[in-house]
């Protein structure tokens, strides 16, 4: 098994807004809050086609759409260990879709 990660030195920070205060007209945020994190996974579809024949076909378009999901997490380097500690494989683990972090 293996987990793509990304180290870095840089300070790793998320941006917590209300839906609400993102400005349709010019994509601007009204009071964004930050908060430093030591680690964070980031989830993107990247993969442009899938073989739905090898799936269930009761799969809906939402478990489709998980299937076709990367992860990567991206480590600040002073953090490395905490992340390796907390880092668990949930037991119905199967293509990047079910990590407990």
């Amino acid at each position: 098994m293996y987990f793509n990660v990304i180290i870095t030195t840089a300070k790793l920070q998320v941006c917590l807004i209300k839906p609400k205060s993102v400005s349709i007209e010019n994509g601007t945020v009204q009071d964004p809050s930050f908060t430093e994190v030591p680690y964070l996974r980031f989830r993107k579809q990247l993969l442009p086609h899938y073989e739905v024949s090898k799936m269930p076909l009761s799969l809906g378009s939402h478990d489709i759409a998980r299937a076709k999901e990367s992860t990567v997490f991206v480590v600040n380097s002073l953090s490395i260990e905490k992340f390796l500690s907390e880092f668990e494989i949930d037991s119905g683990y199967t293509n990047n879709r079910c990590l407990n972090f």
